[in-house]
């Protein structure tokens, strides 16, 4: 019984994932990488004998590239790579458009 529940959650994932998306590129969308300044506290003890200490920090969000594709009557918004980002011109069919591209 559990090699069935096995075999069959396997299935099921297999077949969530589903192809990869293709379509028409109708758009373009880049996010800048950012650096966020932040402040990590943690409180050490307790009572009389408890202690904040907080550390000034930073995080840093990578650039990111996106194509919106049109694949029958919806759009759908993919990540992708800067080199896809600058293959695929509005018009064209992705993934083939980054063919070549590296």
């Amino acid at each position: 019984m559990r090699a069935l529940a096995a075999l069959a959650a396997t299935v099921f994932a297999v077949a969530a994932c589903g192809p990869p998306p293709s379509g028409v590129v109708v758009g373009h969308e880049y996010d800048a990488p950012e650096t966020k300044p932040k402040k990590v506290c943690s409180t050490t003890g307790t009572g009389a004998k408890k202690r904040t200490t907080c550390q000034n920090t930073s995080v840093y969000k990578p650039a990111e590239w996106e194509l919106t594709l049109r694949a029958g009557d919806g759009t759908t918004e993919v990540d992708v790579s800067q080199a896809a980002y600058e293959a695929c011109a509005e018009g064209e069919t992705y993934p083939a458009c980054t063919e070549g591209a590296s």
